[in-house]
């Protein structure tokens, strides 16, 4: 599925809960008595008493709403802010429309879809296309079309093939994405599964020494450039026009609306079949097993690799065998995107922006100040995903999360401080699309 149609929306506030002018004549002003009429109403005179409880005047404005349209959850409104309630208990109160229905003892998931108004196009930012045929090779060179139609077969060297190919490929291809799809459809039929990871590191450790007309060519690898620093202007910009945590939540196409933790359900989406999984209790206590020897244990890990492990054991840059490292990392599945700086308001307005560019699968509360963006790149040429991932770093994404093997929150797990990971937003419809 083209992400383009999953784009979640900036989402405003319901009109239902914004002030009406009626609503600011009925409000006294400090120090002020109740009228005859408010103190003859009950529900009207908890709601002008109550507006002085919030110094943030959009909270004021929700607690009116709600005190208008569905009283009874006026408790539960403020257990919120006096950090009384649980996560999800805390979002429901936050969500008009529910209070309204009063919908608060259904099963766990409701399936909505997401409004389909139109977020603002950016240019430099990519829009991911599924994977392509691979490109025509009329123009080679005859004895560069030789090598393609004839690669060697499995256990005569094909690792060491491609990037042979590669470095003479690079300079009849500008583009990675086209070189990378011409060599996967050339070994398609070696006699063993050649992974994208594999395919794109040929490319990239080829283009230091790759063949040029007329030159001979011996620089060391490209190294990509810095990851942009964060703009505090444009983040301003998301956070003040953009939807808050409440907001994510109430436009997730898949909703949890109990306070259980659904790790294991949510991971065997994520992750379908019995793959290989990194997950740990913490940075030193982990282990790599397929999906099943982890069942039932998953609500308790603090840490999972958003990627499939290519194998059990790996070995560090040191040399170190160990079950957690980068070389033992298959392809990327999902790219994190993870915010440290601001308010989790602020970052899930982030997060439905960046959901315009990319498909949003999951976001996880960190248990402490940060979200973390699921956001699905199976089969994604690795420039595009970068490209994708600098422009998030504008917007203050953590770099860290670009390494494959880094390990991040486990969906609805456990914090070393006993706090839950909370799924907020869940998005299954991409990886029904692939």
């Amino acid at each position: 599925m083209h992400p383009n149609d999953m784009r979640p929306q900036a989402v405003r506030e319901p009109a239902s809960l914004e002030s009406s002018p009626d609503d600011a004549q009925q409000t006294p002003s400090p120090g002020a008595q109740p009228s005859a009429a408010t103190a003859a109403c009950p529900v009207r005179q908890a709601r002008t008493a109550s507006l002085g409880e919030f110094s943030d005047p959009r909270q004021a404005r929700r607690l009116a709403g709600v005190l208008r349209d569905a009283p009874s959850k006026a408790g539960v409104f403020r257990r919120v802010y006096a950090r009384q309630a649980s996560p999800r208990e805390a979002i429901r109160a936050q969500v008009p429309r529910l209070c309204r229905s009063g919908r608060v003892g259904d099963p766990w998931m409701h399936q909505h879809h997401l409004p389909a108004v139109l977020l603002p196009a950016l240019p430099n930012c990519p829009r991911f296309i599924p994977p392509r045929a691979p490109p025509a090779v009329t123009a080679l060179p005859q004895f560069l079309r030789d090598l393609l139609a004839s690669p060697p077969r499995s256990g005569e060297g094909v690792h060491a093939w491609l990037f042979r190919m590669a470095r003479q490929l690079h300079a009849h291809y500008q583009n990675s994405n086209e070189l990378a799809r011409l060599l996967t459809a050339a070994v398609s039929d070696c006699g063993r599964h050649v992974s994208l990871r594999e395919i794109e590191d040929a490319i990239a450790h080829s283009a230091g020494c790759a063949w040029q007309p007329g030159t001979q060519v011996n620089a060391a690898p490209v190294r990509p450039p810095a990851w942009p620093k964060p703009n505090p202007e444009q983040i301003e910009a998301i956070a003040r026009d953009g939807g808050g945590l409440a907001d994510l939540w109430e436009v997730s196409p898949t909703r949890i609306e109990d306070n259980a933790a659904h790790s294991e359900v949510v991971v065997d989406r994520l992750f379908p079949a019995n793959p290989l999984l990194c997950c740990g209790a913490s940075q030193s206590d982990f282990d790599t097993r397929p999906r099943e020897a982890w069942r039932g244990q998953l609500a308790d890990q603090q840490f999972i690799v958003p990627s499939p492990m290519s194998t059990v054991l790996g070995h560090t840059k040191d040399g170190r065998p160990s079950k957690h490292t980068l070389s033992n990392t298959g392809p990327r599945r999902f790219l994190i995107c993870e915010f440290d700086q601001g308010t989790t308001d602020t970052h899930a307005a982030i997060l439905l922006h960046l959901g315009g560019f990319a498909p949003l699968v999951c976001v996880v509360h960190s248990g402490g100040k940060s979200l973390h963006g699921w956001f699905y790149v199976a089969g994604q040429p690795e420039d595009k995903v970068a490209k994708f991932f600098r422009y998030a770093a504008i917007f203050g994404a953590d770099p860290h999360t670009w390494t494959r093997s880094q390990f991040v929150r486990m969906p609805d797990g456990t914090r070393n401080n006993g706090r839950r990971q909370t799924i907020y937003f869940l998005n299954f419809k991409p990886l029904e699309a692939t």
